[in-house]
């Protein structure tokens, strides 16, 4: 038996469609922190290929490879990405504005998983990047945030709420980081009898923590009964800002990436990395917590104003301290004529604005018939992507170099979309002259 839906049911067509609006209209640019343009035109599978400029972010080690550029530059390194993990732009299309009958609520709340409906946003950019020989410095800045919403909201916006049931939102959460990030690289060349080069290596990273915030805590409960509700909602959310002093005095951070990488008859580059190894980042004093609550028992929608106590307050904090996950990335690469054709495994050890616990498989191929005009295409699955598909380009003059790579969160065509990522770079590449 299911009551009048007199307090959800109103909010629902308001409320689900700013949340499927917000995923195609987000104004944050977005991108994964191990996404460059080439890379992302090959479905992300690029750990093993990465080179100069591009190699820090993927394995430091690549740099000590043979054909690791002599110098690369990038003047202009930015990407975009937002998505999300339940709808596609043609559900926009048709449900945003529109009448929902049964069958609609049903394929809305079916498409949202059991975790959840989540939000992924990123942005990042690189500003006086270079690599010189085993050498790499890059200096940029990221942003990064998720937002997850329990699904037991939407059960109770689109289909009511059950007598006697109690509904908890628990999964809800959220965090979001904005740092500077200096990087300085190194890849060394090692002899061994098991390849034909080998090469370990290391980046050093800096952190400057800007904006950071966290939901600690997310704790809500509604019960129905015939005649009223009860609702019991406890919030903690966490957050920092660095001021002026704080950024000019250079309160940083660090975190350690590791790597090695091995040539085989020249085709076949593997490549392994450990990135964020022993990364935290302290935040500046006066850090602060929003605490609050929402608290009625035996309420009724006439007096729902008068029966709901709710109260927040700030508590200050000596220190706070956010975790930057570690992750595993294992790439391989293999050239066959004039294609080249790469594969990658990535997994994050916690969740994060920037990272997920669930692995990531990625393949790409990229095609070198027309010299200066390389294509790509590839495929990811998993981690904070999903599946996507991808294709990029580039174009080589010289030393010059530009390439443009693009994934759509779904299948190519627009409709199936969960999301856009893009990506563009613009520098110079002298490579090593071959032997």
């Amino acid at each position: 038996m299911r009551v009048k839906r007199r307090l959800f049911r109103f909010f629902h067509p308001v409320f689900t469609s700013f949340s499927i609006l917000l995923v195609f209209t987000a104004v944050v640019p977005a991108v994964q922190a191990q996404l460059t343009a080439r890379g992302l035109g090959m479905g992300t599978a690029y750990t093993a290929l990465a080179r100069g400029v591009h190699a820090p972010t993927w394995n430091p080690a690549n740099l000590g490879l043979p054909d690791n550029p002599k110098f690369s530059m990038s003047f202009i390194n930015l990407g975009a990405a937002v998505n999300n993990n339940s709808f596609t732009l043609g559900d926009y299309n048709k449900y945003v504005g529109q009448y929902w009958d049964d069958q609609d609520e049903a394929y809305i709340l079916n498409q949202i998983p059991d975790s959840g409906l989540r939000l992924n946003a990123r942005s990042s950019a690189r500003a006086l990047s270079f690599s010189a020989g085993q050498f790499a410095f890059i200096l940029g800045a990221e942003f990064g945030t998720y937002f997850q919403v329990d699904k037991s909201l939407f059960e109770l916006l689109l289909t009511g709420n059950e007598l006697n049931k109690m509904y908890s939102l628990d999964q809800t959460s959220s965090e979001m980081v904005a740092t500077g990030i200096v990087s300085l690289s190194w890849g060394q060349p090692i002899e061994v009898e098991f390849a034909d080069f080998f090469s370990v290596g290391g980046t050093l990273r800096l952190y400057q923590g800007f904006v950071y915030a966290n939901i600690e805590q997310a704790q809500i409960g509604i019960l129905t009964t015939a005649s009223d509700f009860s609702l019991n909602a406890d919030y903690r959310l966490n957050y920092a800002v660095s001021d002026s002093e704080s950024v000019i005095k250079g309160d940083l951070s660090f975190g350690l990436d590791i790597g090695a990488a091995a040539q085989i008859h020249k085709d076949l580059t593997i490549s392994l990395g450990l990135a964020n190894l022993f990364a935290s980042m302290p935040w500046p004093d006066p850090d602060s917590s929003q605490v609050g609550y929402f608290h009625g028992d035996e309420t009724t929608i006439e007096g729902f104003g008068d029966d709901i106590a709710d109260s927040s307050w700030t508590e200050y904090q000596s220190e706070l301290t956010s975790r930057i996950p570690v992750v595993l990335r294992l790439g391989a690469a293999y050239r066959e004529g004039d294609f080249l054709i790469t594969g990658d495994y990535v997994q994050g050890f916690s969740k994060g604005p920037w990272t997920s616990t669930s692995p990531r498989f990625s393949v790409g191929t990229e095609w070198w018939g027309v010299k200066w005009l390389p294509l790509r295409t590839g495929i990811s699955m998993g981690g904070r992507i999903g599946f996507g598909t991808s294709f990029g380009f580039g174009i080589r003059a010289g030393g010059f170099k530009l390439d443009l790579g693009m994934m759509n969160r779904g299948f190519f065509w627009p409709s199936s979309s969960k999301g856009m990522l893009v990506a563009l770079d613009i520098g110079l590449e002298l490579q090593p002259p071959e032997e």
